[in-house]
């Protein structure tokens, strides 16, 4: 905030000068406050690792914000996903996706998350060079998310070479693998990027929605899924409509 005051220069006291200082530090706090407390409803602050899983601690899954408010508005409670690479999110979409099938290399996260799994998640352990050879079972009308640790766009090029295609891929640090991306692209995938924070990184990072058709997201009907700390105004009058 900066106060502008219409006074001669040799006319500025001390006083007048610490009530500007003042009252920047206040904007500057009530910003901040505003920011520490939408950080800390997003789980920014928190780990997300093995021992914050065995925790049994709510956490949002390392997807950027605005993808998984997005996420929010569609209705996909009668398809299933197929995860490559466990964690926060398998427990995540268990709740919004009628079946969850997540496949992990990781013995230590596939023994913690198995413990954790509801009943209509199923979690497979699987050696790191068999998922990029895409030795997986998945159909067309799956959704996938590929966001194992490890070589995603060769993962990719095996997968689409068994002309076997998912309705939807999500590519989680989209940023990260181009030419991934790129093969997606040339089988006639559209791309929608989310850029945004995710929960505990310190960067910006995006995670990337591929469609062969808008059509096939359902949009959830008569829903408004407002972020906790959207301003939601009451009485809007710039909102009314008249004849």
């Amino acid at each position: 905030m900066t106060l502008f005051i219409q006074i001669k220069p040799d006319g500025i006291t001390e006083e007048i000068k610490q009530n500007a200082n003042i009252l920047e530090l206040n904007s500057f706090s009530h910003r901040m406050a505003f920011l520490s407390n939408e950080m800390v409803s997003r789980g920014f602050f928190s780990d997300s690792n093995l021992a914050q899983i065995s925790a049994g601690t709510d956490q949002l899954p390392l997807l950027t914000w605005p993808f998984l408010d997005f996420f929010k508005s569609i209705d996909i409670e009668k398809n299933r996903l197929i995860e490559l690479g466990s964690g926060n999110s398998t427990l995540w979409f268990a709740k919004n996706f009628k079946n969850v099938i997540s496949y992990e290399t990781n013995r230590e996260w596939y023994e913690q998350i198995m413990n954790k799994a509801p009943h209509n998640c199923l979690i497979k352990q699987i050696n790191e060079s068999e998922l990029i050879l895409c030795n997986i079972e998945y159909n067309e009308t799956d959704w996938m998310l590929i966001d194992f640790a490890g070589r995603r766009s060769q993962f990719i090029f095996n997968m689409l070479k068994r002309n076997l295609l998912p309705a939807i891929v999500i590519l989680d640090n989209s940023d990260w693998y181009r030419r991934g991306a790129s093969l997606l692209h040339s089988k006639g995938y559209i791309e929608i990027p989310f850029f945004g924070f995710k929960s505990g990184q310190m960067h910006l990072s995006c995670t990337s929605i591929f469609t062969k058709e808008i059509s096939k997201f359902k949009i959830k009907t008569n829903t408004f899924q407002a972020p906790k700390h959207c301003q939601m105004l009451k009485n809007n009058s710039w909102d009314l409509i008249s004849d």
